[in-house]
């Protein structure tokens, strides 16, 4: 074979390998809430002391108390087998398990309701707002189940909508804000303003509707009661649905798509010609983006925490070789090996922390650490203090569940 023929090949070969090598962001496109995949009750909320967890070693739902590193709470879950979601607001008496066709609420009180709604389908994503109780869980047969929850986990209201909002028109995309309206985008350009509780009441859709001004709104996000942050087909959207006005946008055009997230503060990634990427984010007046030198460490983010008001941007990242051949969508266990953490004050970008994160676990991330659950048998989980030396430990705790 010619030489030169061969190491265009070679070339062409790596090239390929570095593109399957993105992020595929489709999972979290065209859905409600957040992929099941990236839930995470510790990097979306203000207060960090608890997480729920399923261990596959044991097949149970494991409650941890993170301050004094010992499990509250224990559930052993139906259909052991399947993949198993866990909704968990931190400070509740309750979790919420989702697997194929089957969501189960555990009360700390060990009472158990299965099933208080009916799916066919597998859930894969969910919007969860704890000040009204209202969860929304989407699945991948665009099946919409609704429940408004009580404090301690009981179930108020109910009930499963399909994705078709208005005459042939279908639900794209939305979110619950902080009031407890559902926000979609919906696929004739307009926007839909959903009453939940009517919702409820009435057992079908009760909205008002506006137009967009943008096409093929595919990722939305609340930033104020009035204001949401949306990915269109070309542009990334500020805009104010009180006064249906566009308060600031960004081209997308020469931009990839590389990482949504909603925690703390929503924010996009995205992946420039020259290599480098681009955070783009909202202040709640104008987008502000800044330019996130690429120096070859990393071509993956796992997970991204922004968080305005503590002036700290979190990033895991996945630091396999540029040649790590992964074409998934990517999160925080997409990957359980070469993770990185970095920590950056965000005013100025110095980063304060950049640590290896430990390989096999199921990680959790919140503010300046990582909850890691490995998969022991007899049980262990560590807490990684990511701005020092410290960690804490837990061994052991499997051990009254094994048969």
């Amino acid at each position: 074979m010619d030489f030169k023929i061969l190491k265009g090949s070679i070339l062409f070969s790596m090239l390929m390998v570095i593109a399957c090598a993105e992020s595929d962001v489709s999972k979290q496109e065209f859905i409600i809430g957040t992929s099941l995949d990236t839930v995470s009750s510790l990097s979306d909320s203000a207060s960090q002391n608890k997480v729920s967890l399923y261990d596959k070693a044991t097949k149970r739902i494991h409650s941890f108390d993170l301050v004094n590193m010992l499990i509250t709470n224990s559930f052993e879950v139906t259909n052991p087998n399947d993949e198993h979601y866990i909704i968990a607001n931190n400070n509740d008496d309750f979790v919420v398990d989702l697997s194929k066709s089957q969501l189960s609420i555990y009360k700390n009180s060990n009472e158990i309701i299965s099933n208080p709604i009916r799916f066919n389908g597998t859930p894969v994503s969910s919007a969860y707002n704890k000040t009204n109780g209202f969860l929304v869980i989407y699945d991948d047969l665009n099946s919409v189940g609704v429940l408004k929850l009580g404090p301690q986990g009981d179930v108020l209201k109910s009930w499963v909508g399909g994705q078709i909002i208005d005459g042939d028109t279908t639900l794209l995309s939305g979110d619950v804000d902080s009031s407890g309206k559902l926000i979609l985008s919906l696929s004739d350009n307009r926007l839909a303003i959903v009453d939940l509780d009517l919702s409820l009441d009435q057992a079908e859709w009760v909205f008002t509707t506006q137009n967009l001004p943008h096409s093929n709104v595919k990722w939305l996000a609340p930033i104020t009661a009035d204001r949401i942050l949306y990915q269109s087909q070309d542009e990334l959207v500020l805009y104010d649905y009180l006064n249906q006005v566009v308060v600031s946008e960004l081209s997308s055009n020469d931009l990839y798509l590389s990482h949504y997230s909603k925690a703390i503060d929503p924010h996009v990634i995205y992946r420039k010609e020259n290599g480098n990427y681009l955070l783009a984010y909202t202040d709640g007046v104008t987008i502000r983006t800044r330019e996130i030198t690429n120096n070859g460490n990393s071509n993956s983010f796992l997970q991204s925490t922004l968080d305005l008001v503590q002036n700290q941007w979190t990033a895991i990242r996945d630091e396999s070789s540029t040649f790590y051949n992964y074409s998934g969508t990517l999160f925080i266990n997409s990957s359980y090996n070469h993770r990185k953490a970095y920590i950056y004050r965000f005013s100025d970008m110095l980063n304060l922390s950049y640590k290896d994160l430990p390989d096999v676990a199921q990680l959790k991330q919140a503010g300046d650490f990582v909850f890691a659950l490995f998969p022991s048998e007899l049980g262990y989980a560590q807490k990684i203090e990511l701005m020092s030396d410290l960690q804490a430990e837990l061994k052991l705790f499997n051990i009254p569940y094994i048969n």
